[in-house]
């Protein structure tokens, strides 16, 4: 390839890249006067200042800048090849080419593909784009075993891991150096790559989240921030362009595009050296001749971050699935911890729609799975490939090498979070012991990794509609779910809804009780009460009812057990909860002291939470019952304790404990009303009530 470099030195030049340095040494030394690089201050911007060569620089370090303005002016868009899938032939393979393998989507290719161009090896190294939905066998047969992207087939070699990859193309091939020689910037250079991990990690962990970035998301930025300002020779990391940005701007890249547009959030907001990075970034042909397609980039992110409907889990008289037919498919329990582990790394990596699940009901598993699928009739277990793999720590170094996402090592907390879980569950529920007692950094951990695997989100709540307020279009195929806020009885169906993941499938439609639309009653719901349904063209209420009709109807987790004792014990409660609601509610009204109604309604409680030990719940497990239980003693905690100065769980270690362990599930917590505002309406309306028993 022959290149012309017009207004770049006194008479227009051409060269070839085959002899790029000497050229280039040459026509340096013709120039020892300072000249500007109109052609170069066009592509590059802020590096101008840098190439407007001052003769007082050491000769060494003006030939660095000559080299590099060289190599970025006479930087030509290539025409880039198809990508490879399982249909393609290989290429000769260790013919003498040299060969960079890549996905235009990956980003960790990215950082190697963006090296290779700014270094001006298009023509010495050969571009290899791999389909990563459909990658060839024969990549990771006869290329590269680890079966990931990027790889360089160099030297009858094939070496892999970009950061590694960004180094080895440094030192083994010409063109302009990606590593300064100031042993300052050397050592900090290797600091920033180090957090580079950290920072991916960080974000990627945050994308899935609803709701606004969380604070690990902002202190990542700033520190990139703080990390920008270190040297001020340049607005680069390092000062100059170098390896240390080309292993940032894939990263940098996405995260501002997908944070832009799911979280509404700018990183360059307030952060003005990360502003004037990527605007820098952008100016450098060799990396934004790699960027992806940002509308097609945020449709796949949002795409694999959608929340995922659940399928029932397969009992002994479900049937087999289509074995190797060419799906992969993760055999779970829901509730087995080791195979928890595996589905956590199936959905960090962003694998939803490449791995199918599979749960298996393990109280009554099917007998094809052992006979026909994996003869250790454990889960969990994956088919891949025609072949089926167990043991839950194998599968998660296994998922690491052979499918795309980030990288989870070294993030050992996957293995450790579902087991740990459990451990602070049962060890609180059975001997009172709380794991976290005098150990702050497992509590932060506990806390952040509960965080990160739930995705919490708060949801935007509608405004109440009062009596001036146009009535939905009924019966359009919408659900709805009619709630007030401030009710507890409607509380019980919201947080049903939310624990079974059906924020997008029901509509919350909140009424004011105080002004309801006269359409509610006429048109919706005779009864003129809350909770009500409005799904498959009817209308049904009556909140315990509706529990078990949002149970029964939608998918997500379930709230009823299996165990027949568990249930006719949920039955045995549920039918008790109405009886604990009165004889509460009672005594608000009432002076003095709570009267033996209350101290024997909460007794009760305390002995019916006794009542099974694998949990902190009512049936060990989060259920219906909780559900129902729960608004009424979140109100009769803060009335009793602001009114009567009584306090629910004094000498009721089992309540205390399951408030507490309720107060950890969002589903429930974001349902719960301002404490202050619960007590002011408590006194405003049983003080009204008094004055008139009195009167």
């Amino acid at each position: 390839m022959e290149t012309t470099l017009s207004s770049f030195l006194p008479s227009p030049m051409t060269f070839s890249r085959t002899n790029f340095q000497e050229r280039c040494h040459n026509c340096f030394l013709k120039s020892r006067s300072p000249f500007s690089l109109p052609f170069y201050k066009s592509k590059l911007g802020s590096f101008a200042s840098h190439l407007q060569i001052n003769p007082k620089l050491k000769h060494e370090r003006r030939f660095k800048f000559f080299a590099m303005a060289a190599a970025v002016a006479s930087y030509t868009k290539e025409e880039l090849a198809p990508s490879l899938d399982a249909t393609s032939e290989p290429p000769a393979l260790f013919d003498g080419t040299t060969r960079l393998y890549i996905s235009y989507v990956c980003p960790f290719a990215q950082r190697t593909w963006i090296a290779r161009n700014y270094k001006g090896l298009q023509e010495k190294i050969k571009l290899v784009p791999i389909d990563l939905q459909n990658r060839p066998a024969w990549y990771k047969e006869k290329v590269y075993s680890v079966n990931k992207v990027p790889s360089l087939e160099h030297n009858n070699e094939v070496t892999g891991e970009s950061l590694d990859l960004l180094k080895y193309i440094d030192e083994h091939f010409e063109g302009p150096s990606l590593l300064p020689d100031d042993p300052e910037k050397k050592k900090f250079a290797e600091e920033l790559l180090a957090f580079s991990d950290s920072f991916n990690g960080a974000l990627y962990r945050n994308l899935p989240a609803k709701g606004d970035v969380s604070e690990e998301v902002d202190a990542a930025f700033n520190k990139i921030e703080e990390y920008l300002s270190k040297f001020d020779d340049g607005p680069f990391f390092l000062g100059q362009f170098s390896l240390v940005d080309i292993a940032y701007a894939p990263f940098i890249e996405r995260f501002q595009l997908l944070l832009a547009d799911i979280k509404n959030y700018d990183i360059t907001k307030g952060r003005p050296k990360l502003a004037l990075l990527i605007e820098e970034l952008n100016k450098i042909d060799a990396y934004s001749h790699t960027r992806y397609d940002p509308q097609e980039l945020i449709a796949t992110t949002k795409k694999s971050n959608t929340k995922e409907e659940l399928p029932p889990p397969l009992d002994s008289s479900a049937e087999l699935p289509a074995l190797f037919d060419g799906t992969t498919r993760l055999y779970i329990s829901y509730t087995c911890p080791y195979a928890q582990r595996i589905w956590i790394a199936r959905n960090y990596k962003g694998l939803q729609e490449k791995i199918k699940l599979v749960p298996i009901d393990l109280q009554n598993r099917p007998a094809w799975y052992k006979e026909k699928v994996y003869s250790g009739n454990k889960v969990p277990s994956l088919e891949h490939n025609n072949e089926v793999r167990g043991e839950s720590l194998d599968l998660l170094k296994y998922l690491d090498e052979h499918f795309e996402g980030p990288s989870m090592l070294p993030d050992v907390d996957i293995a450790y979070a579902p087991i740990i879980e459990r451990i602070q569950l049962f060890f609180s529920a059975l001997r009172n012991y709380d794991i976290t007692n005098g150990r702050p950094k497992l509590a932060v951990w506990i806390e952040y990794e509960a965080e990160a695997r739930e995705g919490s989100y708060k949801e935007e709540l509608p405004p109440t509609l009062d009596a001036t307020a146009e009535p939905p279009a009924l019966f359009d195929g919408t659900t709805r779910l009619y709630i007030a806020y401030i009710c507890p009885f409607a509380q019980r169906t919201w947080i049903a809804r939310n624990y079974k993941g059906l924020q997008d499938k029901i509509e919350l439609v909140p009424l004011d009780l105080q002004n309801r639309p006269a359409w509610y009653k006429e048109k919706v719901y005779p009864g003129n009460k809350v909770p009500s349904l409005e799904h498959n063209n009817e209308v049904k209420g009556e909140s315990l009812d509706l529990l078990k009709y949002i149970d029964e109807h939608f998918e997500g987790p379930s709230l009823f057990p299996d165990d027949p004792e568990k249930k006719k014990f949920a039955e045995e409660l549920l039918a008790y909860s109405d009886s604990f609601n009165v004889a509460s509610f009672r005594e608000l009204p009432a002076k003095g002291d709570v009267g033996e109604g209350v101290d024997a309604a909460f007794n009760k409680i305390e002995e019916y939470l006794s009542k099974f030990d694998d949990g902190p719940f009512f049936l060990g497990q989060f259920s219906l019952v909780d559900i129902a239980y729960a608004p009424f003693i979140e109100r009769f905690q803060l009335f009793l304790a602001e009114l009567k100065n009584y306090e629910i769980t004094k000498g009721r270690p089992k309540l205390a404990l399951w408030i507490e362990e309720l107060n950890k599930i969002d589903a429930y917590s974001q349902t719960k009303r301002d404490s202050q505002e619960l007590i002011a309406s408590v006194k405003k309306k049983f003080g009204v009530f008094v004055f008139k028993l009195e009167a």
